[in-house]
């Protein structure tokens, strides 16, 4: 898996409330890149999220014409994510970027129930994918 530092909308941001990424990608004019090899975000939580209630969290790719997002598209939204399944490490959220990009392209992490106390989110654009399924280390196969 390759992120690139140009290609990053968080590098373990802290969110405690509803915030926009930190980054936003500017693709230099209005064009849809999501023709082609489809090109996919990962979101994971480098750090566990904390939170004195039930905590909830739900991941937006947006876009827009405009760098103030004034007019901003929801292209994809991730369903309800647990306070509970936000621990360090967890991949949270993996789309493709759908049809339908503007010039900007950033995610939004809307927090609901109860404001977060901690949690850091990294969200970037992938590279490359993940071709092939490994087994887990140790597993072997007979015969061979």
């Amino acid at each position: 898996m390759i992120l690139d530092k140009e290609q990053m909308f968080s590098d373990g941001q802290a969110v405690t409330a509803s915030a926009a990424s930190t980054n936003y990608i500017d693709l230099g004019a209005v064009r849809d890149i999501a023709i082609g090899e489809p090109l996919e975000v990962l979101f994971v939580a480098p750090e566990a999220a904390q939170s004195a209630g039930a905590s909830t969290l739900v991941i937006s790719l947006e876009t827009d014409s405009q760098s103030s997002f004034a007019t901003k598209v929801t292209l994809a939204q991730s369903g309800v994510i647990a306070k509970s399944a936000i621990t360090a490490g967890a991949e949270l959220w993996r789309p493709k970027v759908p049809a339908g990009v503007q010039r900007y392209l950033r995610a939004f992490y809307t927090v609901g129930v109860a404001d977060l106390t901690a949690g850091t989110f990294t969200a970037g654009i992938l590279l490359d994918r993940a071709a092939h399924a490994y087994p887990p280390r140790g597993d072997h196969v007979d015969g061979f």
